[in-house]
C-alpha cells in the first residue's frame, strides 16, 4: 500500500535506507521461516541425529532415556512454532490482500492527521470533502426540524411515531445525497435524530393527550351514548366536554304521570325505583330511534333529536345522512318516529321492538334552537325555549285529550297526519286519530 508521512516526521535520507533495509530483512526474515516449517526436513534432521546418539555404545540406558524425552520435547516444541506461524502466516497474506493498495496514515497523536486523511480520499476520489463547520451543522439540523414542525401536523399516535421515522429517514437520505452533489460533509444522523427527538416528544404529547381526551369523553357521554356512537364521538373529537352549542334541534318530552300518584301513595323507595324503571323504559324505547336523553325532570324525561352527540355520531357514520335542517330536519324524523310509535300502540298495546308499554304516557314536542353543554354537575342537558315548551305540551296531553302534541313548527314540517288539537287556532296539532 501506499504511505503518507503527517508532519513531524523527519525525511532524513539514511532514515529512508533504514526503512529500506528494515523491510528487505523482514522479507527475507519470512522466507527462511517459510523454508524453515516447510516439509520435514528438520523433523527428519533431529530424529536422525538422535538415532545415531542412541546407537552409541558408551550411553548408558540413564542417558538413552533421557535423549529419548528430549527428541520428544524438541518434536513437539517444533510443531508448536509450525503452528503459530502457519496462523500468523494466514493472518498475514489476509491484511497483505485486504490493504493492497490502501493508504497508510502515520504520525504522532500530537499531529493532526485529519487533513492526510482528507488528502488521501481526495486522491482516491478525485474530489476534495469539505467538512462542514459546526455552526453550519448546527443551523441546517435546526432549519429541517423546525420545517418538519411546521409541515407535520400530528394526528393519532400510531401515525406521529410511523411520521417520524419516515421524517427521519428521508432526511438521512437527502443530506447523504447532497454530500454525493456536493461534498460538503454534514454528519446525516445530527439532523436525523433531531427530527426523530422531535417526533417521539410530539408522540408522547398525542398518545396523554388523547388518552386524556378519551377519558374525558367517557365520563361526560358515556352515561348518553352506546358504546358505538360514543367510540365515534371519540373519534370526531367533539362536542368537547364543557363547550357550549347552539343547535336546531326537536325535543321529545315524555311524562308519566303515574309517577305523582306513587310518591304521593307510597314510600320514597319504591317511587325512586319506579322512576329509575320509568327512564329506563324510556331509554329502551329511544335506543334505535338517535335520540339522545338529556334528562329526568320529576315525571319527565327529554328526549332530542338533532343533538350536537347525535349530528356527530351521523357525520362519521358513511352509511346516514345528517341532518341539512331543511330537507331533513328533526323534527321530521322525531315525528317521524312517535308515528311509528303510535301504529305500534294501537296494534299491540306495546313496542315490538322493546316490549315498553307506553299506552298511558304522554308526549310533547316542539321544534327550535336549543343550547347544549356537559358539566360535571348537571350532566349532559338541553335549554331553551323548544324544551319547556316540550315539556308543557307533554304535561297538558290530558288537558286536550291527546296522547301527543305538537308545536306549528313542527307539523308544517311533515304531511297531514297532524290535526289541530285547538279547533279555534291552529297553535297545537296531535296525531290523527290518536286519543
Amino acid at each position: 500500500g501506499g504511505g503518507i508521512r503527517t508532519p513531524g516526521l523527519s525525511d532524513n535520507s539514511a532514515i529512508q535506507a533504514q526503512l529500506v533495509e528494515w523491510r528487505t530483512a523482514r522479507a527475507t526474515l519470512f522466507a527462511a521461516l517459510h523454508d524453515f516449517f516447510r516439509g520435514s526436513a528438520v523433523e527428519d534432521a533431529v530424529t536422525g541425529r538422535f538415532d545415531t546418539l542412541l546407537k552409541s555404545e558408551g550411553l548408558s540406558e540413564a542417558g538413552k532415556a533421557r535423549l529419548t524425552g528430549m527428541r520428544g520435547e524438541l518434536l513437539a516444541a517444533f510443531q508448536e512454532g509450525r503452528a503459530a506461524y502457519q496462523r500468523f502466516s494466514g493472518v498475514y497474506t489476509e491484511l497483505k490482500e485486504r490493504l493492497s493498495g490502501a493508504f497508510c496514515i502515520t504520525g504522532p497523536p500530537a499531529i493532526d492527521t485529519y487533513a492526510s486523511a482528507m488528502l488521501a480520499n481526495t486522491l482516491i476520489t478525485g474530489a476534495a470533502v469539505t467538512p462542514a463547520s459546526p455552526r453550519y451543522v448546527i443551523f441546517w439540523s435546526l432549519c429541517v426540524v423546525f420545517l418538519s414542525a411546521l409541515i407535520f401536523r400530528p394526528r393519532s399516535p400510531f401515525w406521529t411515531l410511523i411520521a417520524g421515522i419516515l421524517v427521519s429517514a428521508g432526511c438521512f437520505a437527502g443530506f447523504s445525497y447532497s454530500f454525493l452533489l456536493t461534498s460538503l460533509w454534514i454528519d446525516p444522523i445530527i439532523p436525523s435524530m433531531g427530527i426523530l427527538s422531535g417526533m417521539l416528544a410530539s408522540f408522547v404529547f398525542v398518545l396523554l393527550t388523547t388518552l386524556r381526551q378519551t377519558r374525558l369523553f367517557h365520563t361526560a357521554y358515556g352515561p348518553y351514548l352506546s358504546k358505538d356512537r360514543l367510540k365515534r364521538v371519540i373519534r370526531a373529537g367533539s362536542p368537547v366536554p364543557g363547550t357550549r352549542i347552539l343547535a336546531r334541534a326537536a325535543v321529545v318530552a315524555v311524562k308519566n304521570p303515574e309517577l305523582s300518584s306513587i310518591e304521593h301513595k307510597k314510600p320514597p323507595a319504591p317511587a325512586e325505583t319506579a322512576l329509575r324503571q320509568f327512564r329506563d323504559e324510556v331509554e329502551e324505547l329511544f335506543e334505535n330511534s338517535g335520540a339522545v336523553i338529556t334528562g329526568v325532570h320529576g315525571d319527565t324525561v327529554l328526549a332530542v333529536f338533532g343533538s350536537p352527540l347525535e349530528r356527530t355520531v351521523l357525520r362519521m357514520t358513511k352509511k346516514e345522512s345528517g341532518y341539512d335542517d331543511a330537507l331533513r330536519s328533526p323534527a321530521t324524523r322525531a315525528l317521524a318516529f312517535l308515528r311509528k310509535l303510535a301504529r305500534s300502540v294501537r296494534g299491540q298495546g306495546k313496542t315490538a321492538a322493546d316490549g315498553t308499554n307506553p299506552t298511558r304516557w304522554f308526549f310533547g314536542v316542539d321544534y327550535g334552537i336549543c343550547a347544549f353543554m356537559w358539566t360535571p354537575l348537571a350532566g349532559y342537558s338541553v335549554c331553551g325555549l323548544a324544551a319547556h315548551n316540550a315539556a308543557v305540551l307533554a304535561g297538558n296531553g290530558a288537558r286536550y285529550k291527546a296522547r301527543m302534541l305538537v308545536t306549528k313548527p313542527c307539523a308544517e314540517r311533515v304531511d297531514g297526519s297532524w290535526v289541530s288539537a285547538v279547533p279555534e287556532e291552529e297553535s297545537l296539532f296531535r296525531l290523527s286519530g290518536s286519543t
